[in-house]
């Protein structure tokens, strides 16, 4: 499988693709518009997201990207005078991302997978490329789930493409490929609408349910773009949170957050690390909660947490859970333990809370310790990341950490092997 699709966020709408199709298909349409972006040195386009595939297109931010690694999203509203809020900006030598209330920015240097963390499907496509070149050495070009495993496709294994056939909106015929990735629990699609341009118009992702369609439109191919583009501008006394997102072999940024429990003893890595084989790291989204009306969203994830604290403690495993998010400041810490998170008492292992209480905002941990979005990572004894995963349910991503915990020392049982590889 291509780089670009092993990282593409998985796919879209219900529909079955037709019989007569093929993958070789899709595969050419994908590959036709990889071409036609990789001759552009820099673009603007319009930009909408929202949940509706066939409403008419209303321009809500525009996107500008120049080659080798620069953009900058900003939101533009107003319906007589335009008002432009900077979202999302790349100069080249760091990525800023600033939360959608103006609370906080994120500010991270330029690796290669800087953009596989958070924007949107048109900057991923245009810089995902193996001639398009950050820093050849740095191992998660290849995003393997584990050092051990250096199968690219690892994480991906289920991947299908199809060409869904020709398709019309606002009277203009689209070329539509639907890419498939499914587990046995999950069925995920994503639908790439190609132009006869041969340029993408549109992405529908549907996931769990959610459909969560991007437009693209008035692409300006090649403009002249003004010194100040990808100057960064934020929102007056918006505090700076430096990061730098952790990579497959390097080792993991040390944190001393405070305790999940009020009272409890500070939380910090090395301390938690010393004298284990390892450690398995499990990053949670506080507000996900919220959102989806749902305390116990993360119960899953903290039970099988709890099973591999149970199974492999006695050998020199420690499990940590870390809950923080960009919304998550030190004064909605209660709010959120009372009614964003599930009841936390019926676990033992420890559990922190990015946040930075001296400052009143946001920790950099949640940032940090998420590997192209994959948030449960496998430490070494040294604290070097040798596995991660984001659907940490998942069988692949199951048999991925037992290998990968055998390899760093721990004995694994045929059992549970056995189990994994169903």
């Amino acid at each position: 499988m291509s780089l670009y699709l092993a990282a593409l966020i998985p796919v879209l709408s219900a529909q079955e693709p037709l019989k007569s199709q093929t993958e070789s298909q899709a595969r050419k349409l994908l590959d036709d518009a990889k071409a036609k972006l990789l001759g552009i040195r820099s673009l603007t386009v319009d930009f909408e997201s929202n949940h509706d595939p066939v409403r008419f297109f209303d321009k809500t931010a525009e996107i500008v990207l120049e080659r080798p690694n620069k953009f900058a999203i900003t939101d533009v509203s107003g319906a007589f005078v335009a008002e432009r809020k900077l979202r999302a900006v790349s100069d080249g030598q760091k990525v800023t991302r600033m939360d959608e209330k103006n609370y906080i920015a994120y500010d991270k240097p330029v690796h290669a997978e800087s953009f596989f963390l958070g924007q949107n499907f048109l900057v991923q496509f245009f810089f995902d490329s193996r001639p398009i070149s950050f820093d050849p050495s740095d191992e998660t070009w290849g995003r393997p789930v584990s050092v051990y495993d250096t199968n690219v496709s690892a994480y991906d294994r289920d991947v299908k493409m199809a060409y869904l056939g020709t398709r019309t909106l606002e009277d203009v015929a689209y070329e539509v490929v639907e890419i498939k990735y499914n587990t046995a629990r999950q069925d995920t699609r994503q639908q790439v609408y190609i132009g006869p341009d041969k340029l993408v118009s549109q992405v529908d992702t549907y996931f769990d349910g959610i459909l969560y369609s991007q437009k693209f439109r008035n692409y300006r191919i090649d403009p002249v773009l003004p010194p100040d583009t990808f100057k960064l501008v934020k929102a007056d006394k918006m505090p700076l949170v430096d990061s730098d997102p952790v990579r497959m072999g390097a080792s993991a940024p040390d944190f001393k957050l405070p305790n999940y429990a009020n009272g409890g003893p500070e939380l910090s890595m090395k301390e938690l690390l010393k004298d284990k084989k390892g450690m398995m790291v499990c990053v949670l989204d506080g507000e996900k909660g919220l959102l989806l009306h749902n305390a116990d969203v993360h119960l899953a994830q903290m039970r099988v947490l709890q099973e591999l604290k149970d199974k492999f403690e006695k050998q020199g495993l420690v499990v940590v859970c870390i809950v923080g998010g960009p919304k998550i400041t030190p004064d909605l810490t209660d709010e959120m333990k009372l009614n964003w998170m599930p009841d936390v008492t019926r676990f033992n292992y420890p559990i922190a809370v990015d946040v930075d209480i001296e400052r009143g905002i946001q920790g950099s941990a949640f940032e940090n310790l998420q590997l192209n979005g994959r948030n449960n990572l496998l430490l070494d004894k040294d604290g070097r990341v040798v596995y991660a995963s984001q659907n940490f349910t998942d069988k692949v991503n199951q048999l991925a950490l037992y290998q990968a915990l055998a390899q760093i020392g721990f004995a694994v049982s045929a059992a549970d092997l056995d189990s994994a590889a169903r």
